[in-house]
């Protein structure tokens, strides 16, 4: 009898195919069930309540740390402040993206436990730099797909990190002799003895646990696209770098093909690699110190690893849903509501975009706490906004002008915004010019100090504004604040944007 022979006779290869996958699920991703269990409405329903997904998640603290761990990530979070809450998440990263995060860090974690860690964790950095390529490839072609991107990257692969973990290293080693031996893939020899092979083990774990759609097209023949290809070049650049250097004239050359059939220059694609390599790096090692446990804990389904700040990151939310509601956490569920209604109007399409500008309006006043907040619309003369939507704190005395002129262009606050493509904050500390525009006419008869504003432009012209202030407790403006103000900000250029395709804009 042959090696070859003796090799198909054992158990492992007698197995069906089905039954190999259900065994993994089964018996190896106690994580993955655990998260599917909450994220499975999800899947199924669009619309899915935000609010009962992060109360989900929040239930489970090895979960919600799992996700802000990887919400703060060098790549996904590049700037300086944390994202402390689930909520957060949500709503910055949104729904389907954080769906796709826990249950792609679930995965990860799941193979990073088993016993063959050692021998995986090569082909899980490699997996992060994929991920990182994509990711980069995407936001350098200008499409807005760089999360989704970067999770079809990261899972491109699991059919391999799959067989790295839960196959025997005995087994692997004879896998490995064989294609020694008769020079040929390792790829070829699995075929061969098992009847499949890593990319059909991908596919049926992706499409069985609904990871990533991006990725299911990708591992589809026929279903090539612009956007699958933002794998692929990913997977290539990656093979690429593994032999040779970028600035070499075979690096030149090679930047010179995937350019082209990128569509983009030579020069963006050197400087988008270069980037997601130092990227990768650094991510690297934030994955080895954060999203690869450091401590067990005991766990009802065995003994797993669970992140080591969990409870810091966490302590902050409401993982009791039974427990009365602080008004910081109702205004929270509150937000989160709204949100909602927000997602899901965005889903369903503009039908009436006054009520999404209702519910921007609500969202920043009652959300995110404010005193003031003011919508206004460039009149067709140009000369001044108009005042279309108000809300003003019960009890405070404040009189708001119907029009908001554009005169006086050195110190006008208001005529200011015409020229600004992203939100200001105003604050005594803050941009002196700035603040002197706003102790000046027309902004000082009714604006206080500090305010948020954030100019509408849809088609990159200014055709309005949102202000809103905290002038009862303006110590509690902060920079998550503002950032949770600029988001709403951009949900009403996106109403703002469907009025002009409509030529619904005030004339």
């Amino acid at each position: 009898m042959t090696a070859e022979n003796a090799f198909v006779s054992t158990k492992e290869i007698r197995e069906t195919f089905s039954r190999i996958i259900g065994r993994i699920t089964e018996e190896g991703f106690p994580l993955l069930r655990r998260t599917v269990a909450i994220v499975k409405n999800v899947q199924y329903d669009r619309e899915a309540s935000i609010k009962a997904l992060a109360a989900d998640i929040m239930a489970d603290p090895g979960m919600s740390a799992r996700i802000l761990r990887i919400a703060n990530s060098p790549l996904l979070n590049p700037g300086i402040y944390r994202i402390r809450t689930i909520t957060r998440a949500l709503v910055m990263l949104g729904l389907k993206n954080v769906v796709s995060l826990a249950l792609s860090a679930a995965v990860l974690e799941d193979v990073m436990t088993r016993e063959q860690a050692a021998v995986v964790f090569p082909r899980l950095v490699r997996a992060l730099k994929r991920a990182v390529h994509a990711k980069q490839i995407a936001a350098l072609s200008g499409d807005d797909l760089s999360e989704e991107a970067f999770i079809a990257g990261l899972l491109y692969d699991l059919g391999n990190l799959v067989f790295d973990a839960f196959v025997p290293l005995e087994l692997q080693n004879r896998i490995r002799d064989i294609a020694l031996r008769d020079d040929i893939p390792i790829e070829t020899v699995r075929r061969r003895l098992l009847g499949f092979d890593a990319r059909e083990v991908t596919f049926q774990l992706n499409k069985s646990w609904k990871l990533s759609p991006l990725l299911n097209d990708v591992l589809t023949p026929g279903k090539e696209s612009r956007r699958t290809r933002y794998i692929t070049t990913a997977e290539k650049i990656v093979e690429f770098l593994d032999k040779h250097n970028i600035d070499t004239p075979e690096g030149a050359e090679f930047l010179k093909k995937v350019a082209s059939e990128l569509g983009i220059s030579a020069k963006s694609l050197e400087e988008a690699i270069k980037a997601a390599e130092n990227l990768s790096e650094t991510f690297e090692k934030e994955y080895s110190k954060h999203i690869l446990p450091p401590e067990e804990v005991e766990h009802p389904e065995g003994k797993v690893k669970e992140p080591e700040f969990a409870e810091d990151l966490v302590k902050s939310e409401e993982t009791a849903p039974d427990k009365a509601l602080s008004t910081e956490d109702g205004r929270l569920r509150e937000l989160m509501g709204i949100v909602q209604d927000i997602v899901a109007m965005m889903y369903r399409g503009f039908t009436d975009p006054h009520v999404l500008f209702s519910l921007v309006m609500e969202a920043i006043f009652s959300g995110l706490d404010m005193d003031v907040v003011l919508f206004g619309l460039l009149t067709a003369e140009k000369n001044a906004f108009r005042i279309r939507y108000s809300l003003v704190r019960k009890g405070l005395d404040i009189k708001l002008p119907d029009l908001v002129n554009l005169k006086n262009k050195e110190k006008n606050l208001f005529y200011h915004l015409l020229f600004q493509d992203s939100a200001v904050w105003v604050y005594e500390k803050g941009d002196p010019q700035l603040l002197a525009r706003a102790n000046s006419p027309p902004a000082s008869s009714f604006v206080a100090v500090p305010c948020m504003l954030m100019p509408i432009r849809p088609k990159n012209t200014t055709i309005g504004f949102i202000y809103a202030d905290m002038r009862n407790k303006p110590e509690k403006m902060n920079d998550e604040v503002f950032s949770m103000f600029t988001m709403f900000g951009q949900f009403a250029t996106l109403g703002l944007s469907f009025l002009v395709s409509q030529d619904r804009v005030e004339k």
